[in-house]
């Protein structure tokens, strides 16, 4: 069975100078993975988050990288240009942050 972390609370998400909002904040619940019980682990279906790391630290960094390529990839890119999966990650995206400071 995976081991729990305490909860990782997100009202912004920054990297390389940029900022996301997160309207409501992003809740996040850590386990340890189930085969080392070395590596922090996060997932979010509605957001196709799935990210690991050794640290808490690491697991911020990694979720910050994923979360702007996601909106760089998706929530900026015209709908006509999607599949209808990537649309739905575009619309939660979209109604889940904002850019900007």
């Amino acid at each position: 069975m995976a081991v729990g972390a305490a909860q990782m609370v997100f009202s912004k998400i920054e990297h390389k100078g940029r900022v996301l909002r997160a309207t409501p904040p992003l809740e996040l619940n850590p386990t340890l993975d189930e085969e080392s019980q070395q590596v922090y682990v996060v997932t979010d279906d509605s957001l196709d988050i799935h990210v690991f790391a050794y640290t808490r630290e690491e697991l911020a960094g990694e979720l910050a990288e994923y979360i702007f390529c996601a909106w760089d990839n998706y929530a900026k890119e015209d709908p006509e240009k999607l599949g209808p999966k990537a649309r739905e990650l575009r619309a939660a995206l979209r109604d889940r942050f904002q850019e900007g400071a």
